[in-house]
């Protein structure tokens, strides 16, 4: 019977090897899509690709795997505030697996029972249930985020200025707009972003909650937000990971370990020499080509298509199999997300929590999972329709307004697409005094 906690009785089939290669996979994605470290020579980055690079191709190497979270912690903090709402969780998960590590690898050397313990499995229920519950938990607060009155506006909302965006730029939503509306477009997501962390919440609905997940968010990625989307499925798989290795291990039995070990290193060098594409254009300047209508095929989003369309397949269907053999209301197929494996690390959970309430706190409005939102709690205003604002911090209160810069990104300022991210009008529009000085700095 599969159970949360299955342990695999090889290095193919561990689930910290599985996390390994999706995490360094979607890592990947991330220096892909934001390309900055490239073109300002920033040696940090080219150090941690290669390390993403490595260990997708060495996915087992626990040393390895831990010298790439500590790359990301210090290239993307090096990168602090600028960087978006999920690469900021990101780091708190990934500093999370680093001290798992630490803990279980210090432990395993100064203690007796050293070899009554299996590292890499102890690692990995440390910090599962924990990335587990944060990904509930941004779902929930980008939820609640949402529920305000500029969000549901039809002329400035995040939902209808990106689809009016997307349909300007390609021509084949123009098509799709006959049948589909908008307004029938965003009320589908809201219902999905409503029910999605409803069934992830509970043990027995947890991998119910991936038939909605997966293709949403693969849908996602087709609308350029294959970033945000590589990591959420990359967390989806950690979710999925005992009904994942369950499958492995079925298919084993049929074929051979041999079979599935050549199997297993022919997609690792695929996706390896795939995500060499991007890095070559990157390089070289030459991101992609124009593609069927109207959209450009960027190597990047290519080889992430190519990606998500293997780990989608692979969740799916060990999904699904674990339902037909388990029935559809079971909670053995998913990683636990209530645990006492993970100790004192829990914190790491009121830590993101902490950061979340910022905005009603008056600390901060960016990098606090309230993304396409239109939530707006600066200079003593509060559009959400039941969140109170207790302004602890002032600085959401000093607020400056931008008339005109020689700057691009100070006079971007003046536009939507501050606020609402999309529709660059210029318009009257105050800023905090915090932002546009990281703006100045920047």
């Amino acid at each position: 019977m599969l159970t949360g906690q299955r342990k695999a009785p090889d290095d193919t089939l561990q689930p910290l090897t599985i996390f390994a290669f999706v995490w360094a996979s979607q890592q990947t994605f991330q220096l892909t899509y934001f390309d900055e470290w490239f073109e300002n020579g920033n040696l940090l980055g080219y150090v941690f690709m290669g390390l993403t690079l490595s260990v997708m191709l060495f996915p087992g190497n626990t040393w390895l795997f831990v010298a790439m979270l500590v790359g990301s912690i210090i290239y993307f903090v090096n990168e602090w505030p600028f960087v978006v709402n999920h690469i900021f969780i990101d780091t708190f998960l990934s500093a999370t697996i680093v001290i798992a590590a630490v803990v279980v690898l210090g432990g395993a050397l100064f203690t007796s029972k050293a070899n009554e313990v299996e590292p890499r499995s102890e690692i990995h229920d440390r910090f599962s249930p924990i990335a587990t519950v944060l990904v509930i938990l941004v779902y929930y607060v980008i939820l609640v985020s949402k529920l305000n009155s500029g969000f549901f506006d039809p002329e400035v909302g995040c939902m209808f200025t990106m689809y009016a965006n997307w349909q300007h730029e390609r021509p084949i939503l123009a098509t799709i707009n006959q049948f589909v509306t908008p307004q029938f477009l965003f009320y589908t997501f809201m219902v999905i972003e409503l029910v999605l962390p409803i069934l992830l919440t509970f043990a027995k609905t947890r991998l119910l909650g991936l038939y909605i997940g997966v293709p949403f968010h693969f849908v996602l990625g087709l609308m350029w937000h294959w970033a945000f989307s590589s990591f959420i499925l990359a967390l989806y798989v950690l979710i999925a990971t005992p009904a994942i290795i369950d499958l492995f291990q079925a298919v084993r039995v049929r074929v051979g370990q041999q079979m599935i070990d050549a199997a297993v290193w022919s997609i690792r060098a695929a996706i390896v020499l795939a995500a060499l594409l991007p890095v070559l254009a990157i390089a070289t300047g030459n991101y992609g080509v124009k593609g069927p209508f109207g959209f450009p095929v960027f190597y990047g989003m290519f080889v992430w298509l190519i990606w998500a369309c293997f780990i989608c397949s692979i969740t799916m269907i060990a999904v699904l199999r674990y339902h037909v053999l388990q029935g559809a209301v079971s909670e053995g197929g998913s990683t636990l997300a209530l645990s006492a494996k993970p100790g004192w690390l829990w914190i790491v959970i009121g830590l993101v929590i902490l950061n979340c309430l910022s905005p009603y706190v008056g600390f901060k409005t960016q990098n606090n999972s309230a993304m396409y939102s239109n939530m707006q709690t600066e200079g003593g205003r509060n559009n959400h329709f039941f969140m109170p604002v207790v302004r602890i911090f002032p600085f959401q209160d000093d607020l400056v307004e931008v008339i005109a810069s020689t700057d691009p990104a100070i006079a971007g300022l003046r536009t939507r697409q501050a606020r609402y991210d999309w529709n660059e009008v210029p318009q009257k529009i105050f800023v905090t005094y915090f932002e546009f000085r990281r703006a100045v700095s920047e």
